[in-house]
């Protein structure tokens, strides 16, 4: 799929939300016949072919919404639930449909047409979870790339994850998508958009935004240091660290040592004392059977944190910080998507 169409179809869905959320939040398939079925069409999969895809598939334990095929092989199952619902109630019941002896599909999905989860069973548990991303929620350019990890032939081939940020990032990425737009229009309809001269000049004057890509030396987004970075935006650049971060009501709080594992403490922290973190969300999955944070060090599966000394003083609950920096960011997000907090407003500083 052109970039310029999945940015499109993204952006039509971000609309059918606003302009019909209401009525997609009182029924599953209202929510699966707007928002997941366009998005499942747009990323190849045929829905109306049952070789490809199989609705309310009953062939092994349960009965699976979405079973998607390839070469006539199982490969990833799809939980729907209504809009607004969420996804931590199907986390469970998809990873079981898609394990079962009948089944056997590596992959599987939980969504409800907003938020979008994806899971690789042959992954540890703990990182089980590949791909997240909230269509209405997250920057549109950044949920493109994460809804590659849906595209037919990549799942087909077992490569499921989000498409790479191009060498010049994602702000060029979506100039370039205007530009292409603007490019089509001026050739479609050049009266209208330019006058004056006859159409060749006319079209011959009409500038892109961005013709070609910066030279390479400036390609790539840079992260500077000591720079207040939106987490959202943040990628590990190497030997930084974090050294302070700065919260929605702009307190700071300054991040011992620089560790990441501290920041994620901060975080829930201020969540907490905030209350928008309590009994009713704070046992929070990162995957099927493991918590980032809860009010005892213990995962659903039984196995104790990776460290008990993350208790966050002086609140009552624990955090897991048993990941990569990327994850770790990466979780956090997700956790202040859970609690209705925007994550682009919790800014981190680096230092060396």
């Amino acid at each position: 799929m052109p970039l310029n169409s999945l940015l499109e179809l993204v952006e039509t869905l971000r609309e059918r939300i606003d302009e019909h959320g209401a009525s997609l939040r009182q029924n599953e398939m209202r929510t699966r016949y707007a928002l997941i079925d366009p998005l499942l069409q747009g990323l190849s999969w045929d829905t109306s072919n049952p070789s490809e895809v199989m609705i309310e598939d009953g062939s092994g334990d349960g009965r699976a919404d979405y079973l998607l095929f390839n070469n006539n092989r199982p490969v990833m199952i799809i939980e729907a639930k209504r809009l607004g619902l969420g996804v931590t109630d199907g986390r469970q019941q998809a990873v079981n449909y898609a394990m079962d002896s009948v089944r056997r599909a590596r992959y599987f999905t939980v969504t409800d047409g907003n938020q979008w989860e994806i899971y690789d069973t042959h992954q540890p548990a703990i990182n089980m979870m590949i791909v997240s991303f909230a269509l209405r929620e997250d920057r549109p350019s950044e949920v493109c790339l994460k809804v590659l990890s849906l595209w037919r032939p990549g799942v087909g081939a077992n490569i499921v994850s989000a498409g790479r940020t191009p060498l010049f990032g994602l702000e060029y990425m979506q100039n370039q998508l205007v530009t292409e737009r603007v490019e089509e229009a001026v050739v479609e309809t050049p009266a209208q958009v330019v006058s004056g001269p006859s159409q060749p000049e006319a079209v011959s004057q009409v500038q892109p935004a961005i013709s070609e890509p910066p030279a390479l030396a400036s390609q790539k987004s840079e992260i500077v240091v000591g720079d207040w970075i939106p987490l959202p935006e943040f990628d590990s650049p190497t030997g930084t660290k974090p050294n302070e971060i700065q919260f929605p009501d702009d307190s700071r709080a300054k991040v011992i040592r620089g560790s990441w594992a501290q920041l994620m403490e901060d975080v829930v922290r201020w969540l907490y004392e905030n209350e928008l973190l309590n009994e009713s969300n704070w046992n929070f999955t990162i995957s099927v059977d493991s918590y980032l944070v809860s009010d005892t060090p213990v995962h659903p599966s039984g196995k104790e944190f990776s460290t008990q000394k993350r208790k966050i003083d002086p609140i009552p609950l624990f955090v897991e910080t048993r990941s990569n920096t990327k994850q770790k960011v990466e979780y956090i997000v997700k956790l202040l998507h859970h609690v209705g907090q925007d994550p682009s407003q919790f800014k981190v500083r680096l230092s060396l």
